[in-house]
């Protein structure tokens, strides 16, 4: 796992279990994307998708 976020920029982090808040958070950041952010995008590298979000 460590090999794959490096070579697309992440950062994984370990939330705490069974933390709603922490939950909570994901699952908004994850509707923002699958609703918002990625219909009608075309994303070829993850530097694409990265330099998308930043604009």
């Amino acid at each position: 796992m460590a090999a794959f976020d490096g070579s697309v920029g992440l950062e994984i982090k370990l939330l705490p279990p069974r933390d709603p808040e922490s939950t909570g958070m994901v699952e908004r950041m994850n509707r923002f994307f699958r609703k918002c952010f990625v219909p009608g995008r075309d994303f070829l590298l993850p530097a694409e998708f990265n330099g998308q979000l930043e604009d």
